[in-house]
């Protein structure tokens, strides 16, 4: 959407964007969980072009990897990144420190964990952890996009789906 805003793609998203614009209209609707039924669906493509053009748009907006088992967004946009959701999920006290930032979009950034950052088994999403982070963050956006994993291997999704407004 950054690259060829005017692509076919770009507006599927922008539908997406509108979306999630008239559904904040209702109330507080700014916390978005993408996912998939299964894996390797496109999620993370979506949740990453989503937030970018929500971003470009204008609205401040936090994007969540919570992939601990595929961290696919990190990856990506983060690759030297070393702590991140994990670490935040310990102290979110310390979210602050563990943000990107994109300045092309102005896109905030928070990165899984490399494996090895964290004392407890990668991968364990705690609905009460995630709690405190968004509890910390959510006054600072105008939306918080979550990538979350794909609903049928883990149970991630379902540990925080309480927590996501759409």
């Amino acid at each position: 959407v950054v690259d060829e805003p005017f692509s076919p793609f770009a507006e599927t998203i922008r539908s997406l964007q509108i979306a999630a614009e008239l559904a904040e209209l209702g109330g507080r609707k700014k916390i978005l969980g993408v996912t998939s039924a299964r894996p390797r669906e496109g999620k993370s493509l979506v949740a990453s072009n989503l937030s970018g053009m929500l971003a470009i748009s204008g609205s401040k907006v936090l994007l969540i990897d919570c992939q601990p088992r595929n961290p696919e967004l990190t990856q990506q946009l983060t690759p030297k990144a070393k702590a991140g959701l994990m670490r935040a999920m310990a102290n979110p006290d310390a979210v602050d420190e563990l943000i990107w930032r994109d300045e092309s979009t102005n896109l905030d950034f928070l990165p899984m964990d490399a494996p090895t950052s964290v004392g407890r088994p990668i991968g364990v999403v705690s609905a009460s952890m995630m709690q405190g982070i968004l509890t910390v963050v959510q006054d600072r956006y105008d939306y918080i996009v979550v990538d979350l994993p794909a609903l049928t291997p883990v149970a991630d999704v379902k540990a925080v789906s309480n927590l996501i407004d759409h």
